[in-house]
């Protein structure tokens, strides 16, 4: 299983990547990472490199918000390590979202993705472009501006 990780915290870096040495899962990462050796390190992500690094994962740990986009956008999975993307990463659905976000509970939500694969895939794509794609958020942007329009002072006049 090749799994992707970006934009860790150097505390959750340090207690999760011992967990993959030497193990079945193949990392790629930006940040070559001592005594991990099934690991590809790719540095200057440019827009293509890092659809190309979604595509290759099969799930993606991070805690990033902008990156579990990304990577939800492509059709990865994503395995949230903070409480920060609660409200993006839905439980078993279109990724892992541990509950006390711990090294082990992570390692679950990786054997899940083993799991779910060609499902979780199809399913982070499809729901990335229902919750978050311009065409059904554009009214809500629409109302929002009606809104401030409505409250500023130049149209109470």
């Amino acid at each position: 299983m090749v799994v992707g990780m970006l934009h860790l915290s150097e505390k959750v870096a340090a207690e999760l990547f011992p967990l993959f040495s030497g193990s079945e899962f193949h990392v790629l990462t930006t940040q070559a990472i001592p005594s991990l050796e099934n690991q590809t390190v790719l540095s200057d992500l440019d827009t293509v490199s890092r659809r190309l690094f979604y595509s290759a994962a099969q799930v993606l740990i991070t805690e990033h918000i902008q990156t579990a986009l990304e990577s939800l956008a492509t059709g990865t999975p994503v395995i949230a390590t903070s409480s920060r993307l609660a409200g993006i990463v839905q439980h078993q659905h279109n990724g892992y979202c541990p509950p006390n976000f711990k090294v082990e509970e992570i390692m679950q939500g990786v054997q899940w993705a083993m799991k779910a694969h060609g499902m979780a895939s199809f399913t982070s794509r499809f729901d990335c472009q229902e919750r978050f794609g311009m065409e059904n958020n554009i009214h809500h942007y629409i109302e929002l501006y009606d809104k401030l329009v409505a409250k500023s002072p130049a149209t109470q006049s």
